[in-house]
């Protein structure tokens, strides 16, 4: 799947790179800025609001198409009166004294030369100019002459295939956010398909000059904008090979992260684009530097992120006028790499849960036969004659409280999670036959117990078990108290009870071994276990993360 993704990639690059075609442009060798005042800036641009005079000659020479039609284009922050050879051509927006009167402009615009008025030669370009909604930000203006029909197609396809790329991220975004709200677990999913999709989202607001013709003043909003989604995908970088690598103290590395790529906010009198690729240039390199960290953990995946990750930023340092051409491309192979790097997890995922399924369904049918075992069977049957002799009705009563016993346990053994008041139920029964068999009032209380809360099946049991097996002495009572703690996001069940107990064996029995098992398949490293005698009795943990 892929490599299909890598042909489909490359053969949209060639497509973008075949179609800028070679046009006609006729650039202006030199222009001028010049005020009322007559104070003039020769080659170079003025930095404060106001209204300006704009003069340059722009020559055209024979290599122009004379059946083709061509318009003067103007990228600029300003509202224009355009002229050609001092005969008005057009007008962007409405020049005015301030603010109130201006109208701002587009920040792209066309105006069609009149044929008449194109021949070969040089033609004097003027323009009346007024930049009131502009503020005290960089300024920049392109102007030439340029054949209408090729640049307007040239801008269609590269939009159009720059879109078609941009869809891959939007679904492989999609697929991953939908992959993450089914399994949620699976945090990596999340950060990919957010990344993907702030990636997507970068894409459709750099490329939106082509297709939609913004007014000059809503110019840096999409600058800032584009800063923003920068900054989001510089975070997210090394947040997501951080935790693909399980590096400790994540977050406060992505705290140092944020503050570097703050301060990197501070060149923005520079201009944005200079701090937008400072931004990007951060969030690269602190993820390779997490790809590196992650080397002695998971060699393979670290190997696959360096190889996509450190090519990005050492080519932006050495090329930095190419940045929109690195990133893209960029981006796009590590992405692939990316998309890689899930995959292998993603099986070793599956691979580890079928292993502790496997264990998991071997332990239960061990758990089974323990309940359903000949001596249980006999010792339990032998008591029941024994009462049904001596007092029918309690005879009868230990009969139906281990059928129902059997019928609880044989309902939940198969499920993965059951809700906690059928694993209490479950726990009184075996507790009631109990008392019968060993003539022992065993009873049991709980506490902050949250009705249709999901546990796994028969831990409750196994450890209630464990602590009837390890009893020392005959006490007429023996209290069982399950408790429910939640801090954060764990939770956990404490299991206490009273009496003499002797110290278990140092290797793990079987209902030990179920319910390690049991926690694995549900929360996977996520979970804890820990047993252990008290002054009052015995006491038992047993604690997961939700998150």
């Amino acid at each position: 799947m892929n490599w299909r993704l890598l042909i489909f990639c490359l053969t949209i690059s060639l497509l973008l790179s075949s179609c800028d075609r070679e046009v006609s442009v006729f650039y202006p060798d030199q222009w001028e800025f010049m005020t009322e005042g007559e104070n003039i800036w020769v080659d170079s641009i003025p930095t404060l609001s106001g209204n300006y005079q704009f003069r340059t000659t722009i020559t055209i020479d024979n290599s122009f198409k004379r059946e083709s039609s061509y318009s003067l284009y103007l990228d600029m922050l300003a509202s224009s009166i355009v002229y050609w050879d001092e005969v008005e051509i057009g007008r962007n927006g409405k020049v005015g004294r301030d603010q109130n009167s201006e109208i701002p402009g587009n920040k792209v615009s066309f105006f069609k030369i009149p044929d008449t008025l194109f021949t070969e030669g040089p033609h004097h370009v003027r323009l009346e100019l007024s930049t009131h909604h502009a503020g005290q930000n960089p300024r920049f203006y392109i102007i030439c002459a340029i054949d209408t029909f090729e640049i307007g197609r040239s801008s269609l396809i590269r939009t159009a295939f720059i879109h078609i790329y941009a869809g891959c991220f939007l679904i492989i975004g999609l697929f991953y956010m939908v992959r993450y709200l089914t399994n949620l677990n699976r945090f990596t999913h999340l950060i990919f398909s957010l990344l993907s999709l702030s990636f997507f989202s970068l894409i459709i607001v750099e490329f939106m000059r082509y297709y939609y013709h913004y007014t000059y003043s809503w110019h840096f909003s999409r600058l800032q904008i584009i800063l923003g989604i920068s900054l989001i995908i510089g975070l997210l970088l090394p947040l997501f090979f951080i935790f693909l690598h399980d590096i400790k103290h994540r977050w406060k590395i992505i705290g140092v992260v944020l503050i570097i790529e703050l301060l990197c906010l501070t060149t923005i009198p520079e201009g944005y684009d200079y701090a937008t690729s400072l931004v990007m240039l951060c969030g690269f390199s602190a993820a390779s530097l997490a790809a590196i960290t992650g080397m002695k953990k998971k060699k393979l995946e670290s190997i696959l992120a360096i190889i996509g990750l450190i090519p990005v930023p050492i080519t932006m340092i050495i090329w930095p006028y190419y940045y929109d051409y690195i990133i893209y491309i960029g981006f796009g192979n590590l992405t692939l790499i990316m998309l890689i790097l899930l995959a292998i997890s993603d099986k070793k995922i599956r691979d580890e849960k079928e292993v502790v399924k496997l264990r998991s369904a071997r332990l239960e049918l061990e758990l089974l036969k323990k309940n359903i075992q000949p001596h249980f069977m006999k010792n339990t049957l032998t008591s029941a004659i024994d009462w049904i002799e001596r007092n029918p009705a309690k005879g009868t009563e230990l009969i139906f409280a281990l059928v129902e016993e059997f019928d609880l346990l044989l309902n939940i053994s198969d499920r993965q999670l059951i809700p906690v008041e059928y694993e209490i139920q479950l726990c009184r029964k075996h507790l009631q036959i109990m008392s019968f068999r060993k003539e022992i009032h065993y009873k049991l209380n709980q506490s902050d117990i949250i009705q249709g809360e999901m546990i796994p099946p028969a831990i409750l049991l196994t450890v209630i078990e464990n602590g009837i097996t390890h009893q020392r002495g005959q006490p007429e009572t023996i209290t069982f108290s399950i408790k429910r703690k939640a801090k954060g996001g764990q939770i956990t069940y404490e299991i206490s009870s009273d009496g003499t107990y002797h110290d278990k064996d140092k290797k793990e029995g079987t209902g030990t071994k179920y319910i390690k098992a049991r926690l694995e398949e549900n929360y996977p490293g996520k979970w804890s276990y820990d047993s252990f005698k008290t002054e009052k009795g015995w006491n038992t943990l047993i604690s997961w993360n939700i998150f």
